[in-house]
């Protein structure tokens, strides 16, 4: 499993398709990634729109992230509203987790999934 902070959606769907599976970290209600990692992943931590991340919140995600044991985190800037984020991925540091960048650093090292992604994106011509 792998967990991922700051999801876009044409990553969830790519992840689901080569059947990796993957959790979120804390993710707002109103946010547009939301819905879509909902549907792809029975492993989202959700607040409430427009609120601050809770230690509950940070609880959860981080049993999560305890059972991924990788963490992407794709730069999202941490600021109030998601702060418990950011105290993600102190505590996969702490706990030394392999944390990755991005998820070209992720895939550096792991010649078969490139290359089920790769494939994945042929087949829906969104390769760049």
């Amino acid at each position: 499993m792998l967990m991922v902070i700051r999801v876009w959606p044409g990553f969830c769907s790519l992840l689901q398709k080569c059947q990796i599976p993957f959790a979120t970290g804390i993710l707002h209600e109103n946010d547009i990634d939301c819905p879509v990692a909902s549907a792809l992943s029975g492993h989202v931590v959700t607040a409430p729109a427009f609120e601050e991340m809770t230690e509950e919140q940070l609880k959860q995600a981080l049993e999560w992230m305890q059972k991924a044991g990788t963490l992407i985190h794709a730069g999202t800037p941490i600021g109030s509203t998601n702060r418990m984020n950011g105290r993600l991925l102190e505590l996969a540091e702490e706990m030394c987790f392999p944390v990755y960048r991005s998820v070209g650093e992720w895939l550096d090292g792991r010649p078969q999934i490139a290359e089920k992604v790769q494939c994945v994106c042929q087949e829906n011509k969104k390769c760049k």
